[in-house]
């Protein structure tokens, strides 16, 4: 026996030593490390010593974190009978009054702790996201800092997570102290909310380390130290456990008593003035005291009476600060407190309002109601609400609201415009209460403004409006103050867009160059169309402005008469006068067709009369019309007229009659254009002049030792006389008529053929002698025949020589069988010329003729050879 004292005697000696902290920790070494829970906001943290109102802050009602580690454990030295060296039993007290008012009425469960908090206060006792029933959220709550030695957070991380773990609960049955006795038994309670229905309220939970497990975990509560309460008396705890764990985690809460309307939980309450904060003086405590029958030293948490009080209902209420004039501002106010009841207040520029916006005094006991700012002499409200619950201590809260005057927006118009319009003005004269802002929504047509936009000096510009369709469109106009955010209650505008006027089917005349006027005709108009006005592209000179337009269709065009031929383009425009709508143009021309003109030419050159007729080739021109060729007068009744195409400008007119004199022919042109613009002629005259008599000639025979002869003129007359032999030149002699004509040294039996061509270059008949003699009378050839045999032939043979030829040609030709033969001349129209041979001649024989064309105009001339209804053609090409 005395060796089991002695060996208690060192035990408790090195406990003692560990507890003092100036030994040396070992792995053998015990030690504790007793903590409690600090929670002001933000600065949470587990401290060594008092909780005081600088570091925390809990309320009647909830209860305070308390944790202990226990570190390497000595075997029970004297463990009770029937239990075993690892059997431990822990001894501790807590403050239960102080001057008969009541600290902690009970010890509870750590997670219960965290539970007792929220049903208070409604929030969590750690700040920032914390969730209580987060396993990683509460291990992060226990091992946070600081840590009192021995301890450290990964050992105590390990105990917590380890899975060995007892809960101890005194029964309640142990606690028969009144009130004490009543609050366990409303406690343990199920109508008080708990932390889960698998935890067990007052448990203390204790952990050990992994492997091992604890067995037989008992919580004693031993009664008061001083029963009556009436003073300072502790409540006396005594937790046993049996586990070989050489470290012991333990989590345990201290539950603050409450008075009488600290919490909503009356069954828990103790007395008026009897709760936790109403202790005053110094702190009261939570006391280890010993283990294993060892004492554990002076390790106290202590609280003071400042850290606690009474929670008050808390009150919010909704904030605005400021509103317009005539907004409804919705408050409501907010409070954890359960069964909360509200009163409102308010004084200033508003007035409550019912949900059918009438105006009342007294909204009533709700949370939430409504408030009109009105225009006042303050420009200001105040609205408070003061909320009172059962258990709770009164609050009350407001809000005060500045009161903003609404702008507003004066005489706000619109300007008519026109449809195609692409924007239009809105005008105001002034505006008030700050308006920096505008906005304009319609009702339809153009697109509302989503948006407010900076406000300009009037006045305002609105766009997208050309594809309006004529009509009117409604809208209203905001204004804003961006600063208070206060808007107008908004100013009716319209926007009238008047139609465009048109005119339907305008269209001008064509006309003539040289006229003065032109008309331009239209079916109608639209849209009080009561002016017009034509631009012109070129030609005519374009209106400056607009003119009244006729009543009626059509409108005279001036100033046309210098217009040259073409087509010139256009645009009307016609206006609404009263609305000064133009319309969008429509597109006109002017045709101005160009008169006919008309020219028969220069007359051709005269001509000789020739019986067969005389030929002339006309040289007219004209232009913008048909041509027509008619005789205007002629000088001899007996002549006819005839036109190779009487509708061209130049066709070929052939004279007959046999007679000579002048004809007027006259070239009409008629315009073509529509309308006709009349027509033009020209005259021209053609002259046949006669031809002269066959020169009267003496022949003088050759004198008995000549071989010559000559021919004399008898009386000459002005002009040529032209003596033609066959096989010689021709012999020309000019006479002025006073002059003696000789022709001399002619070859005796050379015979003559002697011509006179007068000034007019017409040539008469010829007075013949001997061989030389004249075919037709319009033009000169010699016949030549021979004696010369030919052997016979099947066809006529004829040629021309030379060919082409610049004034006479050779035509010889023979014939198979002697009969009638004839040689005409034809131009190239086919036109009959002259005839060359006119007789008798032999078959085989060769004949020649000689084709004059001193008298043809150049040109293409035919020839046919004509014999027993035969005939062989050839051409001859004439040069000059």
């Amino acid at each position: 026996m005395a060796n089991w004292h002695r060996f208690l005697l060192v035990a408790v000696g090195l406990l003692l030593l560990s507890v003092s902290g100036q030994a040396q920790k070992t792995k053998e070494t015990f030690g504790s490390s007793f903590s409690q829970y600090a929670n002001e906001p933000n600065k949470e943290q587990w401290i060594n010593g008092a909780l005081i109102p600088n570091n925390s802050q809990y309320y009647e009602g909830t209860s305070t974190l308390q944790r202990l580690v226990l570190v390497n454990i000595p075997a029970n030295p004297a463990p009770p009978a029937g239990q075993t060296a690892n059997y431990h039993l822990l001894e501790f007290r807590v403050l239960a009054t102080k001057g008969g008012v009541n600290a902690y009425d009970f010890v509870t469960g750590f997670d219960q702790a965290l539970k007792d908090y929220n049903n208070i206060t409604g929030g969590q006792i750690k700040s920032g996201t914390f969730d209580p029933t987060s396993a990683s959220d509460r291990l992060a709550l226990v091992t946070a800092a600081g840590i009192p030695n021995p301890a450290t957070a990964s050992m105590i991380s390990s105990l917590f997570t380890s899975g060995v773990k007892a809960v101890a609960a005194a029964p309640a049955s142990q606690y028969t102290t009144s009130p004490i006795s009543t609050v366990v038994a409303a406690y343990d309670n199920t109508t008080y909310p708990g932390f889960s229905s698998a935890v067990v309220k007052r448990g203390v939970q204790l952990y050990g380390e992994a492997g091992t497990s604890i067995s037989g975990a008992t919580m004693e509560f031993g009664g008061y130290s001083a029963p009556d309460l009436s003073g300072d008396s502790y409540g006396i705890y005594r937790l046993s456990w049996t586990s070989a764990s050489k470290k012991i985690l333990i989590l345990a809460g201290g539950h603050l008593a409450t008075g009488d309307n600290g919490s909503p939980y009356s069954a828990l309450w103790v007395g008026a003035d009897k709760g936790a904060s109403d202790i005053s003086g110094g702190p009261y405590h939570f006391k280890l005291e010993k283990l294993d029958g060892a004492s554990l030293g002076n390790q106290d948490n202590q609280i003071q009476s400042g850290a606690i009080t009474v929670f008050q209902s808390d009150c919010g209420i909704t904030k605005y600060e400021a509103a317009c004039v005539g907004d409804v501002l919705e408050y409501t106010a907010s409070t954890s407190a359960t069964g909360a009841h509200y009163a409102w207040t308010l004084t200033g520029d508003g007035e409550f309002l019912n949900s059918s916006n009438q105006v009342v005094t007294n909204p009533g006991d709700v949370a939430t109601v409504r408030v009109r700012a009105k225009s006042g002499s303050t420009g200001t409200f105040n609205v408070k609400v003061d909320i009172s619950a059962t258990g709770y201590i009164g609050s009350s809260c407001n809000d005060d609201v500045t009161v903003n005057p609404l702008p507003t927006i004066t005489a706000p118009a619109i300007g008519a415009i026109c449809a195609g319009t692409t924007s239009a003005s809105l005008s105001y004269t002034g505006v008030t209460g700050g308006a920096n802002q505008y906005k304009i929504i319609w009702t339809s047509g153009l697109t509302s403004m989503t948006d407010y936009a900076s406000l300009p000096s009037s006045p305002i510009t609105i766009s997208g409006t050309g594809s309006l369709a004529a009509g009117t469109y409604s809208g209203i106009i905001y204004v804003k103050n961006s600063t208070t955010g206060c808007i107008s209650t908004g100013a009716s505008v319209s926007l009238a867009v008047n139609s465009n006027p048109t005119i339907t089917a305008p269209a001008i005349g064509a006309i003539c160059a040289g006229t003065t006027s032109a008309s331009l005709s239209y079916t109608g108009v639209t849209g009080g169309a009561d002016q017009y006005k034509i631009t012109w592209t070129s030609g005519l000179t374009s209106m400056s402005s607009y003119v009244a337009l006729p009543t009626s269709s059509p409108i005279t065009i001036s100033g046309t008469g210098s217009l040259v031929a073409g087509t010139y383009s256009g645009i009307i425009y016609v206006k609404n006068s009263t609305t000064g709508c133009e319309s969008a143009g429509a597109a006109i021309s002017l045709v101005v067709n160009a008169n006919p003109t008309a020219s028969a030419g220069d007359a051709p050159a005269a001509q000789c009369l020739d019986e067969a007729g005389n030929t002339f080739q006309l040289d007219g021109s004209g232009t913008n019309g048909t041509f027509k060729w008619t005789v205007q007068s002629k000088s001899d009744a007996a002549m006819g007229v005839e036109f190779s195409d009487d509708a061209i400008a130049k066709p070929t007119v052939t004279v007959t009659g046999g007679v000579y004199g002048t004809v007027t022919l006259r070239l009409t042109v008629t315009s073509n254009a529509t309308p006709s613009c009349g027509s033009q002629y020209s005259d021209v005259t053609v002259t046949i002049n006669d031809l002269p008599s066959p020169p009267d000639v003496t022949y003088n025979a050759p004198a008995c030792n000549s071989a010559f002869f000559s021919v004399t003129v008898n009386s000459p007359e002005v002009g040529t006389y032209i003596l033609s032999r066959t096989g010689y030149d021709d012999i020309k002699i000019v006479s002025d008529g006073t002059n003696e004509v000789l022709f001399e040294n002619l070859a005796a039996g050379s015979g003559y053929s002697v011509v006179y061509e007068n000034s007019s270059k017409c040539v008469s008949g010829a007075n013949n002698c001997g061989g030389a003699g004249l075919i037709g009378k319009s033009s000169s050839s010699s016949l030549q025949t021979t004696d010369k045999a030919t052997p016979m032939q099947r066809s006529i043979r004829t040629e021309a020589y030379p060919n082409p030829t610049g004034r006479d040609a050779t035509i010889n030709f023979s014939v198979p069988r002697s009969g009638h033969v004839k040689v005409d001349v034809y131009n190239a129209l086919g036109r009959y010329v002259t005839t060359l041979f006119d007789g008798e001649a032999k078959g085989g024989e060769s004949h020649s003729v000689v084709l004059k064309g001193a008298q043809l105009p150049t040109g293409t001339y035919y020839y046919k050879v004509t014999t027993d209804g035969k005939t062989k053609t050839n051409r001859i090409s004439l040069v000059k």
